[in-house]
């Protein structure tokens, strides 16, 4: 009976001593405990249930421990998970496809389980094979839990040899120069004859209103000035000349629009012109022809 008592005595104080752990494991158990708290205050749940896991075991004393799992428990509450899935281009299930979550490692494969996510915005990453990545943007809601993410893979079309389309030339359609000097020149005397024919008809309307006031006030053998009688005849010499040279002017413009066609080789310019220049006494127009 004695050895018993004993017995039962050396097995409490062994089971005891395991209890109570190892020094080490005490302060990893402390050190594990204020990193959770920590994370936690920065919306890390993840590393913070990483934590947790550490500072809850048996070998932690018994205050850390009681404290941990009750951290545990709310923080496995509030923890939205998410449950990804990978369809090919046919809709079937596809599982090598490696994820990352903000540019870190997440799962190697998808299993269709629900993981542990962090609340708040991330940007998922899809690598299936060889393919081009596939980037995802969710913003996963605490406390949201088995939300479905899902992701349509696209496939790699191969790129077949095309054989090339014979180009076909359109028939080269050669189109003699039109003449450019010729226009400009007949639209040139159509206007200089156009003025011509204003400054001609202002003259003879000039000299025929002053010689009516002459016939009117004087007799121009008796009365008259000699000036007023040259002011008169000179405006009737400057209203026939202008007369003259803007009909010529506007006549030659008009045959040249007219009668202008394709000029088959450059040569030099042909054409006419007209030249006015006063003189003593009236003015004089010069009409050059060249062939």
């Amino acid at each position: 009976m004695a050895r018993l008592v004993v017995a039962s005595v050396i097995f409490a104080g062994v089971s005891s001593a395991q209890t109570a752990g190892r020094p080490e494991d005490k302060r990893e158990c402390a050190v594990a405990s204020e990193e959770a708290q920590l994370l936690r205050i920065h919306g890390k749940l993840r590393a913070t249930r990483d934590q947790l896991l550490l500072c809850s075991r048996d070998v932690c004393p018994p205050l850390v421990k009681h404290d941990c799992e009750q951290w545990l428990a709310e923080v496995d509450a509030s923890m939205p998970t998410v449950v990804i899935s990978a369809l090919d281009a046919e809709g079937h299930d596809v599982g090598d496809v490696r994820v990352r979550v903000d540019d870190e490692p997440f799962l190697d494969k998808l299993s269709g389980t629900a993981v542990p996510i962090d609340a708040g915005e991330h940007v998922l990453r899809f690598q299936h094979g060889d393919d081009p990545p596939i980037e995802e943007k969710v913003i996963v809601r605490e406390g949201e839990k088995n939300r479905l993410v899902e992701v349509h893979l696209q496939p790699i079309v191969a790129l077949l040899p095309v054989a090339p389309v014979p180009v076909v030339q359109p028939p080269m359609i050669r189109e003699e120069p039109r003449s450019t000097g010729a226009p400009i020149l007949a639209y040139s005397l159509l206007g200089a004859g156009a003025v011509a024919l204003g400054l001609g008809t202002y003259f003879e309307i000039t000299q025929v209103n002053d010689f009516a006031y002459l016939m009117n006030t004087c007799s121009p053998k008796v009365l008259c000035t000699q000036a007023q009688v040259d002011v008169i005849a000179n405006n009737r010499i400057y209203g026939g000349v202008f007369l003259a040279t803007g009909i010529a002017a506007a006549s030659v413009g008009a045959i040249l629009l007219v009668t202008q066609r394709h000029v088959a080789t450059p040569g030099p310019a042909r054409g006419a012109s007209v030249d006015v220049m006063p003189t003593r006494g009236g003015a004089a127009a010069i009409l050059h022809w060249s062939f």
